[in-house]
């Protein structure tokens, strides 16, 4: 989730520059640390993993690439605007998924169009002409034969679908929320009352990962109104606010992402709220950056913190990818974190931390060039299911090429220079032996990594979308009008108990 209110060029600049910084400085710190050792989990280490007599990896993940889909559509032929990238990112790619399964059979990609301006027109009028148009694509998941297209016009482009996963889904615009039935019928229709308030505006969105919640975040005047939306009947409810730029929400809780400095962006000054923010550090003698991820359950009961980044190098932004697990995820580096435990009063448990980019041979450290994941956009993305999640990866890129920043800063994509998106499956390691707090060799059998597609000859220039179907056995990216879909192996472990 990311904030995608009207841009001011300058601040939107200076907030993604700030935060690519904030990224790049805790790369460097971590580089400079000769492991990701955590006081909170010290785990034994896995033994190394089998091999056969070649010297191949038994368990070595799936290598796939881009260039060998299971299909590929390209939405040029449907009306896709050319050459017009800023009139789809400015809509929200943070908040609206470009591409999404809205069932394990189903696919539906999603990209607005300008309408012809019209005359002078009362706003008031029912029947005056609307600025903007947003298209839905159904897609057969198996063949990506287009089953459906609808179209909604609406007066500000920051409209999109947000799947149930069982084949209904719910439209979202700033006028109102849309009930769809698997057959593609208006079931129920809710207006919007907050966001028709004058000097009302549309900051934020962040769903679920099952679907069943919407967190819907409105800024009038200095004031912030959260709420929380159940999808199945459209039923919103306040919610707590923070001023924290970085949020995820799964069906009874929030993560947010704390840190030291505040924003202004676009006009909106996020300052640090002494009675929710407390940044004293576990180790004060501590050097580098420092950030810490909270947990806050529903109706706003504060749960505490999960992490800070003293303890847990990859604690900076989190993303809920069940009920159950939240990953946090900090430029090169992610973690996993089992959060099962909590409702009974036990601490989250840390699963596992890696980085991701080129390992050194003389050692665990990574090198300097790594691949890393964007701190906007949504690069982290859940199967329905709560069993998988998929990770957009992002080419090496140094802090000095400013050209590179500068190309990065439009699109606030989920990968703007992508390289692979690696999958991981939260059965596949149910049998193994304990994991390696210290895994930081991107190939050891450290975690729960069963899959990688790799951008081969850079076929994805942008990564626009990404989405796992609700079973996790099947990918699907938009680069960009593009839309191709790919297998993923099916798992073979066994599944897990879960938070109902």
């Amino acid at each position: 989730m990311r904030t995608f209110s009207s841009p001011n060029r300058s601040t939107l600049r200076g907030f993604f520059v700030l935060a690519l910084c904030f990224a790049i400085s805790f790369t460097a710190y971590t580089s400079a640390r000769a492991s990701f050792s955590s006081p909170q989990n010290k785990l034994q280490k896995s033994p190394v993993s089998s091999k056969d007599s070649l010297g191949n990896r038994l368990d070595a993940p799936e290598q796939a690439s881009s260039d060998q889909p299971l299909w590929r559509l390209d939405l040029h032929s449907l009306g896709y605007p050319a050459g017009n990238s800023p009139l789809q990112w400015q809509r929200g790619l943070g908040s609206f998924d470009t591409v999404d399964f809205v069932s394990d059979g189903v696919v539906a990609a999603t990209f607005v169009t300008q309408e012809p301006a019209a005359g002078l027109q009362r706003r008031d009028d029912p029947n005056r002409a609307r600025p903007y148009r947003l298209h839905a694509i159904f897609m057969d998941a198996e063949t990506g034969t287009v089953l459906k297209t609808l179209e909604w016009l609406g007066d500000d482009l920051k409209m999109g679908i947000f799947p149930r996963y069982d084949g209904s889904f719910v439209f979202f615009s700033t006028e109102h929320l849309v009930l769809y039935s698997p057959d593609w019928k208006p079931v129920k229709e809710v207006a919007l009352l907050p966001l028709q308030q004058p000097n009302s505006t549309l900051k934020e969105i962040a769903e679920s990962p099952s679907g069943k919640i919407i967190e819907v975040r409105i800024r009038n005047g200095n004031s912030l109104m959260c709420l929380r939306i159940q999808t199945d009947t459209l039923t919103a409810e306040r919610d707590m606010c923070s001023t924290f730029l970085g949020f995820s929400v799964s069906d009874d809780e929030l993560a947010t992402a704390d840190a030291l400095a505040g924003f202004n962006l676009s006009g909106e000054n996020r300052e640090l709220h002494p009675e929710v923010n407390n940044f004293t550090r576990a180790r004060p003698g501590q050097k580098g950056p420092f950030a810490k991820v909270a947990l806050t359950a529903e109706r706003g009961d504060r749960r505490g913190i999960l992490c800070d980044s003293d303890g847990v190098i990859s604690c900076v932004l989190p993303t809920f990818v069940s009920n159950d697990a939240v990953v946090v995820h900090n430029g090169a580096l992610l973690g996993l974190f089992d959060i099962r435990g909590i409702p009974n009063h036990e601490k989250a448990k840390l699963e596992f931390q890696r980085a991701f980019g080129k390992a050194s041979r003389s050692g665990s450290k990574p090198s300097s060039e790594l691949d890393w994941i964007s701190t906007v956009g949504r690069p982290i993305r859940p199967s329905a299911n709560g069993q998988r999640f998929a990770v957009a990866l992002n080419a090496p890129v140094h802090p000095e090429n400013q050209g590179t920043l500068e190309r990065l800063f439009p699109e606030f994509l989920p990968a703007p220079i992508p390289d692979y998106v690696d999958v991981f499956d939260m059965l596949a390691n149910q049998q193994s032996p304990p994991v390696d707090l210290d895994c930081i060799k991107p190939e050891g059998p450290c975690d729960w990594w069963i899959y990688r597609l790799s951008n081969t000859s850079k076929q994805f220039k942008e990564i626009w979308g990404l989405g796992l179907s609700p079973n996790g056995q099947e990918l699907v990216i938009d680069s960009g009008g593009v839309i191709q879909a790919y297998k993923v192996p099916p798992s073979t472990g066994r599944p897990i108990a879960t938070r109902q």
